[in-house]
């Protein structure tokens, strides 16, 4: 079966920043906040791509037509789609779950940037990175493998499945070369070749850079608030007096918010002191709590939930008095 595969590709970024140049330009040109100069200096850009097999079709008309045959529906304002391949078979799910952790790496060691694709990353943290996502690129290359084999039985069952629906045309002849995960470090400083070119032009270009890096960190600063904010609440609530008994205090949530401390810590802006005031005091606030010593304590219980109630109320407040993001467009300047 020699027909044409297709292939549908989502793309994730890392993000790795060269080396700052120095040039001449007028005074206050760029007015980088410290913490979006930290964040130039310390990062890189890092791009994710991840190719996957596309498992969904639309129906034609004519098949729509066929399923609506009888009915009072109008087949033209129905959308209705088919898979055509069994997507919770042991080797698919397989697959899944090692794209899942290799994007959730991504984004667990790196912080957003304001380019779709692409996110920052401390240069420290890339050959970590790099090792994960090699390792989980080689056990992406087993499960295919091992999907390669089950292959032909997954076709023969879509086809008694989908019955008249099943299309000849919509399966690969092999499946090799419909997943693979790649990753780059795009260049998102001005190109110094522009410094050849016209001075301005750099300038301007190394203004629109540092206005870039000033709302990357605005949004780091948002998505980590956020966040911290939940994990606190949700935590505070399972801590509370609950008479229904439908709040049930799991490990997981102590054990959550402590990985948002190392990760906080780890990809810390320095740059807003009041989010990281918040975050020391969450975190002196469960330092030596164990999950044995909440349970066995209605006390400490109730005393963590009051206190941690406090710190997401202040999280909020934080929240709702950011500035509005600022959404950047290319400026339009006459030479």
């Amino acid at each position: 079966m020699a027909c044409p595969s297709r292939v549908f590709v989502f793309e994730w970024s890392v993000c790795t920043v060269s080396e700052t140049l120095t040039v001449e330009l007028p005074e206050r040109t760029i007015d980088a906040s410290p913490a979006a100069e930290h964040l130039r200096a310390n990062c890189a850009a890092v791009k994710l791509a991840v190719r996957w097999w596309g498992i969904t079709r639309v129906l034609t008309p004519d098949q729509k037509e066929e399923l609506v045959r009888g009915t009072e529906v109008d087949a033209r304002l129905l959308r209705a789609t088919k898979s055509i391949i069994d997507k919770g078979h042991p080797v698919m799910r397989r697959l899944g779950r090692i794209r899942n952790q290799a994007v959730g790496t991504w984004k667990h060691l790196s912080l957003p940037y304001v380019e779709g694709g692409i996110r920052l990353m401390p240069r420290h943290l890339i050959p970590e990175f790099s090792r994960l996502l090699n390792s989980f690129r080689e056990e992406l290359a087993r499960g295919v493998g091992e999907l390669a084999q089950v292959y032909p039985a997954m076709l023969g069952s879509a086809r008694q499945r989908l019955g008249r629906y099943f299309v000849e045309s919509d399966y690969p002849g092999s499946v090799e070369g419909l997943f693979d995960l790649s990753w780059e470090f795009p260049q998102v400083e001005p190109p110094s070749f522009l410094l050849a070119i016209d001075s301005g032009l750099y300038a301007r270009e190394a203004r629109r850079v540092a206005e870039r890096f000033d709302e990357a960190v605005r949004l780091a600063e948002g998505a980590f608030l956020e966040e911290f904010g939940r994990l606190v609440s949700h935590l505070a609530e399972r801590l509370s007096d609950d008479t229904t008994g439908k709040k049930t205090f799991r490990d997981s949530s102590l054990e959550n918010i402590r990985t948002f401390f190392d990760r906080f810590h780890t990809l810390n802006l320095r740059g807003n002191d009041q989010l990281e005031d918040l975050v020391r005091s969450a975190q002196a606030l469960v330092a030596g709590v164990e999950p044995g010593d909440l349970r066995g304590s209605a006390g400490l219980r109730q005393r963590m939930s009051r206190d941690l109630t406090r710190v997401a109320a202040e999280a909020e407040g934080l929240m709702v008095n950011r500035p509005r993001r600022r959404i950047l467009r290319a400026r339009m300047e006459v030479a």
